[in-house]
C-alpha cells in the first residue's frame, strides 16, 4: 500500500467500519447488484408473458423485495470482509 492509498484509507477508516460496510458494501455493491439482477429478472418475466403489463398484474414484487434484501445483506458482509482486508494491508505496510 503506497502513501496515497494509506492516506485515502485513513480518511475512510476515520468514519468507521459500520459506515463503510453499510455504504460501500450494502449500498454501492449490494443495491447495485440487486438493481441489475431484479431488472434482468423483470425483463425475463416480461418476455415470458409477451410483454403484457397490467397495473395489478402478476409481477413477483415480494420476490424482488426478498432478492434486494439478500443482496444488501450480502453486500454488508462483503463490506466487512473488505474492511478486514484493507486493515490487514494497512497494518502490514506501516
Amino acid at each position: 500500500m503506497d502513501e496515497k492509498q494509506k492516506a485515502s484509507w485513513r480518511r475512510v477508516r476515520a468514519r468507521g467500519q459500520l459506515r463503510y460496510a453499510l455504504l460501500y458494501g450494502g449500498v454501492l455493491w449490494g443495491l447495485s447488484a440487486a438493481l441489475l439482477f431484479v431488472a434482468g429478472d423483470l425483463v425475463f418475466h416480461l418476455i415470458q408473458n409477451g410483454f403484457a403489463i397490467s397495473l395489478f398484474g402478476d409481477l413477483p414484487f415480494g420476490r424482488y423485495v426478498f432478492q434486494t434484501t439478500v443482496f444488501y445483506l450480502s453486500g454488508v458482509i462483503l463490506g466487512m470482509l473488505m474492511w478486514k482486508r484493507y486493515e490487514r494491508e494497512y497494518s502490514e505496510s506501516a
